[in-house]
């Protein structure tokens, strides 16, 4: 899969825990690229099927995050990338959902 190719490894892969906690936390761990669920970035079609929203932000000429998000819930994922050698990289996924 092309995409894992240009993925860091291992990976950042945060998500935010509620298990009825007083606060929600987060919990961040290393995904080698064995794991390819986690370096999917769905196509137009399926964001489409799944109501998903994506929104682009480049920050600087070396730093950009992919957010992908569901209107009226609380789903949110952000995808991470940076510039490396001329090449956008993925780093880190941070799933923000509850």
């Amino acid at each position: 899969m092309l995409q894992t190719v240009y993925s860091q490894s291992p990976l950042d892969y945060a998500r935010v825990l509620d298990h009825g906690e007083p606060e929600p936390r987060t919990i961040t761990r290393s995904v080698e690229r064995a794991a390819p669920a986690y370096f999917a970035m769905l196509s137009q079609a399926e964001r489409g099927k799944q109501k998903l929203e994506r929104s682009v932000n480049v920050r600087g000429r070396d730093v950009a995050t992919v957010v992908l998000s569901r209107p009226d819930t609380d789903h949110q994922v952000e995808y991470l990338f940076r510039r490396t050698a001329g090449c956008w990289q993925l780093q880190r996924i941070s799933d923000h959902s509850l």
